[in-house]
């Protein structure tokens, strides 16, 4: 688990965030890294309207069409390193993925070098 930091439009918040390797989400368009956030962090962050709808595949679901949101920038803390994004793309989970979990989004493997896609 991770310390992340989001913001938009003057707002920022920390969260918890869970560091998925298997988690390769890019938009077809520019092959953008999409990370995957509640709802709750979307309205946190007063994301209203999805930039984008994004196709995907999942254990869970085998075909879905997931929306998808532009916050400002990410930080993430690791290992007293801080690794920072700008124009980053939040996939909004269904609400069972995380549901009762200890974080509120999953990282794309692109955040780190050692990611397995």
């Amino acid at each position: 688990l991770y310390q992340v930091e989001l913001g938009n439009a003057g707002k920022q918040i920390w969260e918890t965030a869970f560091y998925d390797s298997g988690n390769c989400l890019r938009d077809p368009w520019k092959h953008r890294a999409v990370h995957i956030v509640s709802e709750s962090l979307l309205q946190k962050l007063q994301l209203i309207d999805p930039v984008l709808l994004v196709p995907y595949q999942s254990l869970g679901n085998k075909d879905g069409v997931l929306e998808v949101y532009e916050a400002e920038w990410l930080i993430v803390l690791s290992k007293g390193k801080t690794k920072r994004l700008t124009n980053v793309l939040l996939g909004k989970a269904e609400e069972s993925l995380l549901k009762s979990k200890q974080y509120q989004m999953i990282l794309h493997e692109s955040v780190f070098e050692d990611g397995g896609c």
